[in-house]
């Protein structure tokens, strides 16, 4: 690249992080990945040499191929002489869709060998839930379709069909071929298939556009199943034009590809064209008012969704823009971390100077936080709020000064293989980002809370009312009641669940081994009453709460259920509709509610794993029964 030019903003908002050296002999293909700080570039190089091959590198390190290894064991075990051992038979010959994931601890792609038809990868081995991966047979362009917070979704041919492969099977109709990665949000998969020439959209398996010559999806997704707007630029012969919900949208400007929606679908943007030129439009008007480029891709926009981030190019050369100003110097393939842009406005990016084979990453400021006029300084932030929060975060509600956790929004373990079986199936579920309550709410919280409404403190327990102890002899109404005062809610029994244990399974919110001196209990302490919250440091849970083992049980928002893990959602799930009426040791109950966490009375330690579900007959005021709060966007 002859002399990189300045970025068109102001130096000190610029910030170079490091520089990668790429061997000459590696051909870096368009694809790269940039994590939010710039520490680390996931790429695919073209090795040369005499026979195709291509290979994963993280920063500097190339991935290595393990597929020799396991066939090198399968072969050992089965003794299957037809299995090859030479090294060249394994090297890849495709490499495609390149995705970090922190759910799967790795990076997830799709690759193709020469003995071989395309498989799914994790860190060069493929993931145990997709071990029998089916062989494409060449027939398919579009084989490897993402991942998501939840699963591995992948386009592959069995019993001689095409078929979308994630949480069930979706077969395409004969003769269709996938042309687009499907879009996966929570439950609902958007993919555009080719019948005959002509092209059309697919979601959840059912046909719900017209036939096009060229379509180009977009999925926002609001926060179930299935509530969810579907948009898209459709292409017929000369003709351009923007559906949403399959309602063709009046348009001042020909939309071209890259269309993204924002919750709420304000803004909607989209790279046009005219005369062969693209631009970024938003809403109807033109971002770059007096630009325009050879092409424009990756549009995305920060969290006050008055900034928007995209590539721009011309001629051979690419780089970074923030709505109509020049954020990055010139690079031959250049990529940013939408994500972090999204999350919190900083241009973290990564571009790949051909001159000196070197991969340079750097950082650009991000936008001023913006405060709605509507809003006010002791506003709970959201989770798409503003400032965004981190792990570590801990947010005051002014309502009752209590002290509130960021959990942040992602995949954990949910449910057990030990104790009882309505922990059962053990399962990855997906939450989005919320809010929770350090500590359990205390009684003198609860105090006031009666003095604000005009009701009645309950009947004191046996030990009295101690104001720094968690409150107790609470029903669930009265639970809820205190957390719709405080302007939050009670937590679902997943919300509670993944704050005490975070992501990595643990048993018990402070690791995997039984100890009595973490927890308010009388397994061992035959203790008489609850205890001051936070009595107990070293038994915090990965995300800072307190007391989420002993203490006093916690009322948490969902119908209780004993075979509902069956059957539940994996993302964002609240617990049955309706009252459940089930048997149990003989007797019969209906409608009651989920508690978690144990309390000081129990003298058992499965009572306290994380995993553990309790069910109680929400109008009882137990001696033994608290809550905790939470809050989401």
């Amino acid at each position: 690249m002859a002399g990189a030019q300045p970025p068109q903003v102001s130096s000190s908002n610029y910030k170079a992080i490091q520089e990668i050296t790429v061997p000459k002999e590696y051909m870096i293909e368009p694809g790269m990945k940039v994590n939010g700080d710039g520490s680390l570039v996931l790429y695919v190089v073209q090795i040369a040499g005499d026979s195709l091959e291509y290979a994963v590198m993280a920063n500097k390190t190339r991935l290595t191929n393990k597929l020799l290894d396991v066939a090198k064991e399968i072969k050992q075990k089965t003794g299957d002489k037809n299995i090859s051992l030479d090294a060249t038979d394994y090297r890849y010959t495709m490499v495609g869709d390149l995705m970090p994931s922190p759910l799967w601890q790795g990076v997830v792609y799709g690759v193709a060998t020469a003995t071989a038809g395309p498989m799914v990868l994790v860190n060069s081995l493929k993931p145990p839930d997709y071990a029998s991966l089916y062989s494409n047979a060449g027939a398919c362009p579009s084989w490897f379709a993402g991942v998501t917070g939840e699963m591995i979704a992948y386009f592959a041919r069995k019993d001689n069909k095409i078929k979308l492969f994630a949480d069930e099977e979706i077969a395409l109709e004969d003769g269709a071929l996938p042309v687009a990665s499907a879009i996966i949000r929570g439950k609902r998969k958007v993919y555009v298939v080719l019948t005959a020439n002509r092209f059309s959209l697919y979601v959840d398996g059912k046909k719900i556009s017209e036939d096009y010559d060229a379509i180009e999806p977009a999925l926002f997704y609001k926060g179930t199943a299935t509530d969810s707007t579907i948009a898209y630029i459709a292409k017929k012969g000369d003709k351009s034009t923007l559906v949403v919900d399959g309602k063709v949208q009046e348009t001042a400007f020909v939309p071209s590809h890259d269309l993204v929606y924002a919750p709420g679908g304000d803004p909607f943007i989209y790279a046009a064209v005219s005369s062969g030129r693209e631009f970024v439009v938003r809403n109807g008007v033109r971002v770059t008012k007096d630009k325009d480029f050879a092409r424009v891709r990756s549009l995305t926009f920060d969290r006050t969704r008055t900034k928007i981030a995209y590539v721009a190019r011309d001629v051979n050369h690419e780089w970074v823009m923030i709505n109509d100003q020049k954020a990055t110097p010139d690079y031959d393939i250049v990529t940013f971390c939408q994500e972090q842009f999204r999350i919190n406005g900083e241009l973290c990016f990564a571009g790949f100077d051909v001159a000196k084979s070197s991969i340079i990453t750097g950082k650009v400021a991000g936008p001023a936080a913006e405060t709605p006029a509507d809003k006010t300084k002791n506003d709970i932030p959201l989770y798409d709020g503003k400032p965004v929060p981190k792990i570590g975060d801990v947010f005051t509600n002014p309502k009752d000064a209590a002290e509130m956790v960021w959990v942040p929004a992602g995949g954990f373990t949910m449910g057990g293989t030990e104790g009882y079986k309505d922990q059962e199936p053990q399962r990855s579920v997906y939450l989005d980002g919320y809010w929770m309550y350090k500590y359990e709410v205390t009684v003198a919280q609860y105090r006031k809370f009666c003095e604000a409404t005009k009701r009645e403190m309950p009947e004191a327990p046996r030990w009295g009312w101690k104001e720094n102890h968690p409150m107790a002899r609470v029903s669930w109404q009265d639970s809820a009641d205190y957390a719709k005062w405080a302007g939050v809610a009670l937590p679902t029994e997943a919300q509670w669940e993944k704050a005490s244990r975070g992501t990595d399974g643990r048993t018990y919110p402070w690791g995997n081994d039984w100890d009595a001196t973490k927890c308010a209990n009388s397994v061992e302490a035959q203790l008489k009453s609850t205890k001051p919250i936070g009595s107990y440091p070293t038994g915090v849970s990965p995300y800072g709460c307190m007391d989420m083992a002993g203490n006093a049980w916690e009322w948490c928002a969902d119908w209780y259920g004993p075979k509902y893990y069956a059957n539940a959602p994996t993302k964002n799930p609240t617990g049955p509709p309706a009252a459940v009426k089930f048997k149990e040791a003989g007797k019969t109950y209906e409608g009651t509610r989920v508690m978690r966490g144990g309390s000081w009375d129990f003298v058992y330690r499965d009572y306290f794993r994380c995993a553990h579900r309790a069910s109680y007959d929400p109008t009882d005021r137990y001696a033994l029964s608290g809550f905790r709060c939470a809050r989401t966007s």
